[in-house]
């Protein structure tokens, strides 16, 4: 890392699982304190790559319609389309990128910031965490890679641009946190709270209404749906279907179960109401997921991360 706010060279190295390399167009904007990348992929392309996330920077990934697996050592999650990633971390850390296009053609962007030369925003934007982007944040981000401006004019126009990206975001994160309320749980709503939870799993058959819920945990609705999300960051219901659609990924692929008997075993009526949940949540229907392509999305990191324990077992 320069010690002037400049970007180190690029260390991000694409690995396409589907297509060649050849398949994916890359444009780079160097800025003073900030690298961008601009990558088209192409349809039904599976890619991935790998970056080093480093003290000195904050990264932030964004893509409008492409399914993604980060895969790091501090953070493993599911970027649906329509959100971006910030990420920060104390130490180096490797990532991994799992990136999988299914409908249209699209550009994804990969953003580098230095920390010392954005420290304004460092605190507030650098959460490690998903977010859901606005139109203006890939307007800002498409007017930087078609700026046909020179020299000076186009550097100070760059410049101004980042600036309002950040600015955007860090908009966007206080709106959302002064929605949030903050109270101290009571230590006797703990555990039923936690039971609650148990409940839930143990019920994916015939799921129980809030009120059941509440009863069998031995507390109330009200109770019940503020203790939950404050516990566990989700609401009641938002982490029952994250439970449920993560099992019917691992009943689709690994247990290789029909889609009637997966939606049956998980409480929906019938197929068609978990299609339609699954494709809301994954952003394509079962029945091509269980056809044979989107899964390596899945599996892949899988086999990676088992593979490097296999060469870490036999090194030790």
């Amino acid at each position: 890392m320069r010690s002037n706010g400049n970007i180190a060279d690029s260390t991000i190295n694409f690995m396409p699982v589907h297509r060649m390399s050849s398949d994916s167009k890359s444009l780079e904007l160097n800025i003073d304190g900030a690298l961008l990348r601009k990558v088209h992929i192409k349809a039904e392309g599976f890619y991935m790559y790998s970056i080093k996330v480093v003290p000195e920077e904050f990264y932030m990934f964004v893509s409008n319609s492409a399914v993604t697996k980060v895969d790091g050592k501090n953070h493993k999650i599911l970027l649906l389309p329509g959100q971006y990633f910030i990420l920060s971390e104390s130490e180096e850390t490797s990532y991994r990128f799992f990136i999988n296009h299914t409908e249209q053609n699209d550009d994804i962007f990969f953003i580098r910031l230095n920390r010392e030369k954005f420290k304004t925003f460092t605190e507030s934007i650098a959460l490690n965490k998903q977010m859901s982007m606005d139109v203006n944040m890939v307007n800002i981000l498409s007017s930087m890679f078609d700026c046909s401006y020179e020299n000076e004019i186009k550097s100070a126009f760059l410049q101004a641009k980042i600036i309002e990206l950040l600015c955007s975001i860090e908009h966007q994160i206080n709106e959302l946190n002064k929605n949030i309320e903050t109270f101290e749980v009571p230590a006797h709503m703990i555990e039923p709270i936690k039971l609650a939870r148990e409940i839930m799993i143990s019920n994916l058959k015939e799921p129980l209404s809030l009120a059941g819920l509440a009863r069998q945990a031995g507390t109330n609705e009200n109770y019940l749906k503020k203790y939950f999300k404050l516990i566990f960051g989700q609401t009641v219901f938002g982490f029952l279907n994250d439970y449920k659609m993560q099992m019917a990924k691992k009943m689709l692929t690994k247990d290789k179960m029909p889609i009637s008997q997966v939606a049956a075993d998980l409480g929906y009526k019938n197929s068609s109401n978990f299609s339609a949940n699954f494709f809301k949540y994954y952003g394509f229907l079962p029945k091509k997921f269980k056809a044979g392509k989107l899964y390596l999305l899945f599996i892949l990191e899988d086999l990676i991360v088992a593979f490097e324990e296999l060469v870490l077992a036999i090194v030790c």
